[in-house]
């Protein structure tokens, strides 16, 4: 039996997909083995997802535009916003415990802020245009996906507006896409390129949208497949608008066939990846805090130094069991935080009501 849900109103195979790649964003953070293979492609899915749940009818009109812009502030900008100033106004703190003791995407040491300039970097976050914080710095994702989102939303309105047919702008824009990502470096031009990544991803999603059919008895042959081509494309392909491309279309077709896979031969992993899937952004914004509070307990537990606690994103180590300690409590803690967050707020709301 095909398998092709675009239309469903929620499916699970779906959240299985975004429970496995958000499993890989986890596993790729804490040096997990194979982080080589799947951090190739697992944020890639999400871009392309959300390209194919993409409705172009839920822009015809201004008020349905001003509607969406809406729903995505709600859904991808707003969790950046308050995870990032709520990150931010513990920055101090963090530095004084041995939160954070580098800054790693510079790989220099890091200093006290200012009230002036953490201001200067709250307005930042609110409009969108600065860098994550270090302990939430997965978020970026999520502001990507905002902008790219929001440029879709406004492209397609346009085009509904002149009548013009899509297909074709696509097509050219994809192909300026790839030219952006063969001229701008990740490491000069990092805005431009993860822009015109995301932008891209989210074309590619609509257009092969149509293209999901999946028979249940071949979903094994494809993830094999779909596997042994990623691994050619890693150690074979260097240049970027080409290798990216394909280890994001053939990447979507790995998790997919994966997914089926799990929901046909394992009821246990199908309900908890499901639920699991449903959560991906609390575990986002969050895995890096579980580390350290992880982190925390192996040096209570080993008597080491409390300055390790400044490793990031965790301790450095060849040891399986660490990382797969760092694995679970990047999953397990930030559903913790989420439920027990929900348990307040019914209580709350409980007490408010008499």
């Amino acid at each position: 039996m095909a398998q092709k849900v675009i239309n469903a109103k929620r499916n699970p195979i779906y959240d299985i997909a975004k429970e496995i790649c958000i499993l890989f964003v986890v596993a790729g953070h804490c040096n997990a083995p194979m982080h080589n293979f799947y951090t190739s492609f697992h944020v890639l899915f999400f871009f392309i997802l959300a390209g194919m749940f993409f409705n172009e009818q839920s822009v015809n009109t201004f008020n349905l535009l001003k509607q969406y812009i809406i729903k995505i502030w709600k859904r991808y900008a707003k969790p950046y916003i308050l995870c990032n100033l709520s990150f931010l106004l513990f920055y101090n703190l963090f530095i004084k415990y041995y939160l954070i003791t580098v800054d790693p995407r510079l790989n220099s040491s890091i200093n006290y802020l200012t009230t002036n300039e953490i201001a200067i970097k709250a307005l930042k976050h609110i409009t969108l245009v600065s860098s994550s914080e270090i302990l939430c710095g997965a978020t970026w994702f999520l502001k990507s996906l905002f902008w790219g989102l929001l440029s879709l939303a406004f492209l397609n309105y346009i085009l509904n507006s002149l009548k013009i047919k899509k297909t074709y702008i696509y097509f050219v824009l994809i192909f300026l896409c790839e030219i952006a990502l063969f001229y701008f470096s990740p490491q000069y031009y990092r805005l431009i390129f993860y822009y015109a990544q995301t932008f891209l991803f989210l074309l590619l999603g609509e257009l092969i949208k149509n293209f999901t059919n999946i028979n249940q008895k071949n979903s094994f042959i494809l993830f094999i497949l779909t596997s042994l081509t990623i691994f050619g494309i890693n150690n074979l392909v260097a240049i970027n608008f080409i290798k990216i491309p394909l280890l994001g279309i053939f990447g979507f077709y790995f998790v997919l066939s994966l997914s089926i896979i799990i929901q046909k031969y394992s009821k246990l992993l199908n309900k908890i990846f499901e639920y699991v899937g449903q959560h991906t952004i609390s575990i986002l914004c969050l895995h890096f805090l579980a580390f350290k509070i992880v982190t925390y307990f192996i040096i209570i537990y080993n008597s080491y130094n409390l300055r390790l606690l400044g490793s990031f994103p965790v301790l450095t180590s060849t040891k399986l069991l660490l990382s797969i300690l760092y694995l679970v409590g990047g999953i397990t803690i930030p559903l913790l935080i989420e439920i027990l967050n929900k348990n307040f707020k019914y209580i709350k709301a409980r007490v408010r009501n008499g």
